[in-house]
């Protein structure tokens, strides 16, 4: 398995384009899966410049309904015509911080042909999930505040229903691939975990900590530390500075520069059969 990060905040090489945004690209197995489309279309330069084409993803796998999630949906879609787009319902509601729109782009046009609305789960091969029901363990870690969505006429708070990740498996652990991580990383840990009753050796996505003061990130250096996770990478939402504090505890964490790619550390046996077309709900 591995993993390329198209769209992030930051990167080290100058040939990208880096923006407020995340996008990675997964491959595993016979199965490609493109998650998340940043803020733009800019994913699309970075990948021909990383020799990744995009043309060949066999799903498009929206983690929210965020700018910084969705804004390049419609280019992905115009340049792939084959990728299954899977999303939860709530992920098209509009979105708000504040009062600022901050949802899908207006005006958006979604094959609905081509598109897999998401209950709690999805099994996509026997190594690849797609979860969307979140349990919280632990509600301090939740980053639901100041956001807000629109449930008919009303303008409701938003606790993120529409917040799904993927979770990567072998027979002896399991991967975890997020993105803003709203309901907490630690929830999701604790969710993926409880579901497939497998340790987690490897998590890579935001951790929404950008905002948060000292004792939280603390908090989610010492789970991680706790659950001994051997593979961390972070980035987009995270913030470089808490980054950076998480490494203080956790000397295996890094930053998923835009432009980096990463195997995915799932140990030992993988599952048998992993390349079969399985493809549940």
């Amino acid at each position: 398995m591995k993993l390329t990060v198209l769209s992030d905040n930051l990167t080290q090489r100058n040939d990208l384009i880096t923006e407020h945004g995340l996008s990675y690209y997964i491959e595993s197995g016979d199965k490609k899966i493109l998650f998340d489309t940043g803020q733009s279309g800019s994913f699309i330069q970075n990948a021909e410049k990383l020799g990744v084409d995009l043309k060949d993803v066999d799903y498009l796998i929206l983690s929210h309904g965020h700018f910084d999630h969705a804004g390049g949906i419609s280019d992905f879609l115009e340049l792939n015509k084959k990728a299954v787009f899977i999303l939860k319902s709530e992920a098209m509601l509009d979105k708000f911080s504040y009062k600022k729109y901050i949802g899908m782009p207006r005006g958006i046009r979604l094959p609905m042909e081509r598109m897999l609305i998401l209950d709690s789960y999805l099994k996509i091969s026997r190594q690849i999930y797609v979860l969307g029901e979140i349990h919280v363990y632990h509600p301090s870690q939740t980053h639901f505040d100041h956001f807000f969505t629109r449930r008919g006429k009303n303008i409701v708070p938003d606790t993120f229903n529409d917040e799904l990740f993927l979770v990567l498996l072998s027979e002896e652990s399991l991967g975890i691939v997020t993105a803003c991580s709203h309901h907490g990383i630690t929830n999701i840990i604790g969710t993926a975990k409880n579901k497939f009753r497998r340790p987690v050796k490897s998590v890579i996505g935001g951790f929404h900590l950008k905002d948060s003061n000292s004792e939280t990130v603390i908090e989610v250096a010492e789970y991680l530390k706790q659950e001994k996770t051997e593979q961390i990478i972070t980035g987009h939402c995270t913030g470089f500075d808490n980054y950076l504090m998480l490494k203080k505890t956790c000397n295996n964490i890094c930053y998923g520069y835009c432009g980096q790619n990463y195997p995915i550390k799932i140990h030992q046996k993988t599952l048998k059969n992993e390349n079969s077309n399985t493809f549940t709900q």
